[in-house]
């Protein structure tokens, strides 16, 4: 008797301990967690097929300067779509009132492991004695070259003249084009040359800009010279400054200016003033 009493309370210790331990093992079981992802830069070390190329090193420094460096540095990676309206006033009774527009997009890529500028300008005139239509289409593209003091580059440029009443509708050369810079300068060039059958000209743009800050900056803006071989003297020399603010409007980069200038000789070899306005659409992670 005393042992099968001894049994029951065995048997029902045990199944209540088992219980016990089910219950609580369901009840309070740990969440199971989901197993953590490292960062891709923390968990995959370097290797060959991750690292950068030398063009892509180039272009990774470029993109790590100063918004405003690149914007004022014509050599720099930086995606850009230029707007610029142009009035030009006649001193005197030297002809009517002039308007132009200009659309210039500025493309970076990479082509066999070198960094290239591609860049278009193409004119429209609004209002001229002539009559309205495309003008002038230059483009060029530079191979950027980097240097201890800065950056240079060279490439073809191509001039197309749609309306040219002469036989230079199309004209060659090279182009090329330099900058350097510090905190708050950023000085260079860039120039084109054009031959053609009855054409041979070259326009010289100086770069020279003073940054206040990250936003605002003082530069001689859109102040192209041009010289004609076969004339033998200038045919534009213009003189003037921008004013330049870099905003962000709704998450878009907007550089907006203001330029005025004075051009002490055009084509016709008389004065004129010419006020430019106008936007540049900035893409600086393109």
């Amino acid at each position: 008797m005393h042992w099968r009493l001894v049994m029951v309370v065995l048997v029902a210790a045990v199944g209540s301990q088992t219980a016990r331990l089910a219950w609580s093992s369901e009840a309070f079981a740990p969440v199971e967690r989901l197993p953590e992802v490292e960062h891709v830069a923390d968990s995959v070390a370097p290797t060959a097929s991750t690292a950068f190329t030398p063009g892509q090193e180039r272009r990774e420094r470029n993109r790590r300067e100063r918004l405003i460096d690149r914007a004022t540095d014509p050599t720099a990676w930086l995606m850009q779509y230029h707007f610029r309206d142009r009035w030009i006033v006649p001193t005197g009774d030297s002809g009517a009132d002039q308007q132009e527009f200009q659309v210039r997009p500025t493309i970076p890529f990479l082509a066999w492991d070198q960094v290239n500028l591609f860049r278009a300008e193409i004119d429209y005139d609004i209002e001229i004695p002539s009559g309205s239509g495309l003008s002038e289409v230059r483009l060029f593209d530079l191979v950027v070259i980097e240097e201890a003091w800065g950056r240079w580059g060279v490439g073809p440029g191509v001039q197309l003249q749609p309306n040219s009443t002469s036989q230079d509708e199309f004209a060659v050369g090279p182009a090329a084009a330099a900058a350097c810079k510090s905190r708050h300068w950023t000085v260079g060039f860039i120039t084109e040359s054009f031959f053609g059958n009855d054409l041979a000209e070259t326009y010289f743009e100086p770069i020279l800009a003073y940054k206040f800050n990250d936003r605002w900056s003082l530069s001689a803006g859109e102040m192209k010279l041009r010289y004609d071989f076969r004339k033998g003297a200038w045919t534009q020399l213009p003189l003037g400054c921008s004013l330049d603010y870099i905003s962000d409007l709704w998450g878009q980069k907007v550089r907006w200016f203001a330029n005025p200038s004075f051009n002490f000789r055009d084509s016709s070899e008389s004065e004129e003033w010419m006020l430019n306005f106008g936007l540049d659409l900035l893409a600086p992670d393109a």
